[in-house]
């Protein structure tokens, strides 16, 4: 992994000597006073192929944390996140880069992280409908009888209690937005394209369903839409949730975005 710079990230929140954080005394803005800040959590969508990791990685000292190991072969600094073991990797990273040098953590892709909490669900469900399937058969042997095993699930779909299950699924991909959130860094979420069509009119939204995709957006501050039409790269800002003014632009906090747009050609 490449050498860390030093940070210019702000310090950590200061604690007592039993590591309590240290709550600073409330303080009242002014009447009127307003201080706008550059987005702290950005997500970066599109399809495959258009450009999504190399913008990123414009971004100020990023971090990658791969579910497809793309990142690394780029030559960006990389954790890996395989299928397997991917949100234990995950939650141990997040612990390393709070005191890390890096600025920007970067999940590539983020609808990937997304299918490894659904699959964490779905295993659990596996499990409990096996130790089902051992209780059915050891009751089978002493009544001599077979009452049929419960068959595997391959989806969320495919659970009974849909209702609670989509509910699970999304609190629990929020969880961990909230535990990449809690690095103190800036976040930046890379997820695929989907298309969907509403009254015959195809629109273009991020790879998250559901109750997912509204809790996500709710913690977003800047979606990013990239491109490929066979010639160059395209990015444009589709929203932000905080509009910045020309003197905000020209604020040593909002530098690093300004930086960014202009680097990354962003529209």
């Amino acid at each position: 992994m490449p050498e860390q710079a030093k940070s210019t990230t702000a310090p950590q929140t200061p604690v007592n000597k039993d590591g309590a954080p240290v709550i600073p005394k409330l303080v009242l803005p002014q009447v009127g006073e307003t201080h706008r800040l550059p987005p702290q959590v950005l997500v970066i969508y599109g399809a495959p192929f258009a450009g999504k990791s190399m913008l990123a990685a414009k971004l100020p000292k990023p971090i990658f944390l791969s579910t497809d190991g793309n990142s690394k072969l780029q030559g960006f600094p990389t954790i890996d996140l395989p299928a397997k073991g991917g949100l234990a990797i995950l939650n141990e990273a997040i612990e390393l880069i709070k005191s890390s040098d890096f600025e920007t953590v970067v999940v590539d892709t983020f609808d990937q992280v997304a299918d490894m909490v659904a699959q964490s669900i779905i295993n659990s469900q596996n499990l409990s409908i096996k130790k089902a399937n051992e209780k059915q058969s050891s009751q089978d042997k002493q009544k001599q009888s077979s009452q049929g095993k419960k068959n595997y699930i391959t989806s969320l779909s495919e659970i009974n209690d849909m209702g609670k299950t989509w509910k699970r699924y999304s609190d629990s991909v929020a969880n961990m937005l909230n535990a990449l959130r809690s690095t103190g860094k800036r976040l930046a979420l890379l997820l695929y394209n989907k298309t969907t069509k509403e009254n015959g009119v195809e629109h273009e939204m991020m790879n998250l369903g559901g109750k997912a995709l509204t809790k996500v957006t709710g913690m977003v501050q800047a979606l990013v839409r990239c491109s490929y039409d066979g010639i160059e790269y395209n990015a444009r800002v589709e929203s932000m949730r905080i509009e910045p003014t020309e003197d905000d632009l020209k604020k040593p906090e909002w530098k690093w975005w300004v930086d960014w747009v202009n680097e990354g050609n962003i529209k």
